[in-house]
């Protein structure tokens, strides 16, 4: 389980990174809390820039399906992770 956990965990920091970096993109500095367009800005590489905002999308929300359904496995203790998981990727901006 722990191994599976570890797994878990880098996936979701991976959808932390790219709804941090729609955030940054799509974002304004009242909604999201911080400056806006810094990547742009500092020339960053970003897996948005690479592949396109619909591409990061369509990866992102496959990437959520494949946490969740890995997730599910560990019935009701999972729940709160679950959540997470959707609150990740549903941030507005």
């Amino acid at each position: 389980m722990k191994k599976a956990m570890q797994t878990s965990g880098e996936e979701i920091g991976l959808l932390f990174q790219i709804s941090d970096d729609f955030l940054d993109l799509k974002g304004s500095k009242k909604n999201v809390g911080k400056f806006v367009n810094k990547d742009k800005k500092k020339g960053k590489s970003t897996l948005i820039k690479i592949l396109g905002y619909n591409k990061t999308l369509e990866f992102a929300l496959r990437r959520k399906k494949l946490i969740i359904g890995k997730l599910r496995k560990y019935g009701n203790r999972s729940k709160k992770l679950i959540e997470t998981v959707n609150f990740i990727l549903n941030r507005s901006y």
